[in-house]
């Protein structure tokens, strides 16, 4: 029994065995029927092939995008309303009938690109781009050269191209049909009846052009076209401001109409609408960044729109009382829209930081103008710049401290030209009265911002300034002050603006320079503070370039001698011996200095700066 199975067990293995060679051996025969391919013939294809396969790419793009058909289809549409152009030109059209059928075959062409847009179509594009630059053309061709449409008429079929073809974009989702229907609305509507336009037809344009951009705007982010819009604007505006101007002043003719009673109207439709767009995408953003245009734009719009208005005023009506209620007005309007921003939750509580900046300007100039006070416009800068400050540390906001910092650094450079622009200035006792003031509030501005450090959310404090530095320019705006005030005590106690009161004058100047060099010198040493000293190396330099291009070279027209330049120039010196000492004594503490103020700032309490 145990042979037999055994036996069929054998019988087993040899079938399998010769099935297996009978496979082998008909996949021998199949190889043998194909030709063998040789190695190098197959490297020199794979390398052919992989050579071939950039040009592959370039030519499945070219079929995928329909680029030949595109070409092609330009070619064909600009044959045709090239026929039609020499036809015209050839007196074979008379040019009553040659424009209307240039101008229908442009419609048509925009309509055709709808229906194709809605239908999925690769050419969709180029009938809606081609009939309306077409529109444009024959419009403004028509205009300029044969007076054949009406100014009216002409900024109507171009405000109508441009608003046919954000119809065809709201309806296909697209953005390039309104791009180019926006930009093209512009243009042609700068080149009408160039340069001396219909201003109230122009006016309607740009509210036109802006409203399209900003309904682009809502299909794609496109901040770079807003901007654009928004430049062209101002642009032509400030140019219609300046004839009206010029015009009334008596120092050009006038040329055209200028429709002077439809300049505030305007100004006032253009402020608002930007006020509103701004607003809208602020709270309304299309996408989820809000757009940096709608962030700007309060600011930038609110006083362009005011300076502007004030040029125009001051010259045709001859007082700013209706423009100074109406300036303060916006300013409240600024602060209250800041404040409510500022409560709001997420990115929009950033925009309060631009409606906090127009309004603080608007309110400068405001004073400015309606007080006719300078010095107090510059006291409010201040204070509004100390207020934004205690709000970025509430909002959390480090744009809005930011800011703070640059109204204090303009509010000194400000006080400075005010000063330097007359002599006699210097003892005016209420530009001294505010110079002190100032020194005194800045200097606590700055002490606060040491004691109360960025907010941590911000990306610029976060990556560019770390470690709280940029509040230095509080307290070179502080020393600036306090420089305004010294010159006017002098002033006081030597009232004599001759050569040698005037030379004895400006040698005081570069003393003081040199005396606060020093004192920011030893001060950063007591609190061990590089900042601190870097700004007195600062100092210093101003100094020098005081001394020795004004004081002994004369740059200025006219420089000094005698005593005052001995004690100018001995001043310099002595300021100089000082710092090397103090220097020694920092390079001597230097290295044990920076450990300090490292594990000081992630105290959290204070900043590094403050615990120096």
């Amino acid at each position: 029994m145990g042979d037999n199975s055994s036996l069929e067990d054998r019988i087993e293995r040899l079938s399998a065995e010769v099935q297996r060679l009978r496979e082998q051996v008909d996949h021998l025969s199949r190889q043998q029927s194909s030709p063998v391919p040789n190695p190098a013939v197959s490297l020199k294809a794979s390398e052919a092939v992989g050579e071939a396969e950039p040009a592959d790419a370039f030519f499945s793009w070219v079929g995928r995008s329909a680029l030949l058909q595109r070409v092609s289809a330009v070619c064909f549409l600009m044959v045709i309303a090239l026929i039609l152009r020499t036809l015209t030109d050839s007196g074979w059209l008379d040019i009553r009938i040659g424009s209307p059928t240039g101008m229908f075959y442009a419609t048509a062409l925009m309509l055709l690109g709808l229906l194709q847009y809605r239908s999925g179509r690769p050419l969709a594009p180029v009938f809606a781009i081609c009939g309306a630059l077409l529109m444009f053309l024959v419009v403004s061709e028509t205009h300029a050269r044969f007076s054949f449409l009406p100014t009216a008429l002409a900024y109507i079929l171009v405000i109508g191209t441009g608003a046919l073809m954000a119809v065809i974009s709201y309806v296909s989702r697209a953005a390039l049909p309104i791009f180019v229907g926006t930009l093209g609305l512009c243009i042609a509507g700068v080149a009408l009846d160039y340069p001396n336009p219909s201003y109230p037809a122009l006016v309607i344009l740009l509210i036109s052009a802006n409203a399209l951009g900003f309904v682009a705007s809502r299909l794609q982010r496109c901040s770079w076209l807003r901007w654009t819009l928004f430049l062209v604007t101002a642009v032509l505006i400030q140019v219609w401001g300046y004839k009206i101007g010029l015009t009334l002043g008596g120092k050009a003719q006038p040329s055209g109409d200028l429709a002077q009673r439809w300049f505030f109207p305007s100004m006032l439709l253009f402020a608002m609408g930007y006020l509103l767009s701004a607003l809208y995408g602020i709270l309304r953003p299309a996408s989820e960044k809000i757009a940096r245009f709608d962030f700007a734009l309060p600011a930038v719009a609110g006083v362009w729109s005011f300076s502007v208005t004030v040029y125009v005023a001051q010259i045709w009506l001859g007082n700013l009382v209706g423009v100074t209620l109406l300036g303060a007005s916006a300013a409240i309007a600024y602060f209250s829209l800041a404040l409510w921003l500022g409560q709001r939750p997420g990115a929009e509580r950033r925009a309060a930081t631009s409606f906090f900046l127009g309004g603080s300007v608007l309110a400068g100039l405001v004073l400015g103008l309606g007080a006719g006070a300078p010095l107090l416009a510059l006291g409010v800068l201040a204070g509004t710049a100390f207020w934004g400050a205690h709000l970025s540390a509430q909002w959390r906001l480090g744009a809005l401290r930011l800011v703070s910092y640059l109204v204090q650094f303009y509010v000194c450079f400000a006080l400075g030209s005010w000063l330097l622009a007359d002599l006699h200035r210097t003892q005016y006792l209420p530009a001294m009265a505010l110079a002190g003031a100032l020194a005194v509030a800045v200097f606590w501005h700055y002490r606060w911002c040491l004691r109360n450090p960025p907010p941590a959310e911000s990306r610029f404090f976060s990556k560019l300034d770390e470690g709280n530095r940029l509040c230095i320019f509080l307290l070179l705006a502080s020393l600036g002050h306090a420089y305004y005030f010294a010159r006017g005590v002098y002033a006081l106690v030597v009232p004599d603006f001759s050569s040698t009161g005037l030379f004895g004058f400006m040698g005081m100047q570069s003393v003081l320079i040199s005396v606060g060099a020093v004192f920011v010198m030893i001060w950063s040493l007591v609190r061990r503070d590089r900042e601190m000293r870097n700004l007195a190396v600062l100092i210093t330099l101003v100094g020098a370039g005081k001394v020795f291009l004004f004081d002994l070279l004369g740059l200025s027209g006219q420089g000094i001698e005698g005593f005052p330049l001995v004690v100018s120039i001995f001043s310099f010196g002595a300021a100089i011996a000082v710092q090397s000492l103090v220097l020694g004594r920092w390079l001597r503490i230097g290295a044990a200095c920076t450990p300090t103020q490292k594990e000081q700032s992630g105290q959290g309490s204070e900043s590094s700066a403050a615990r120096r």
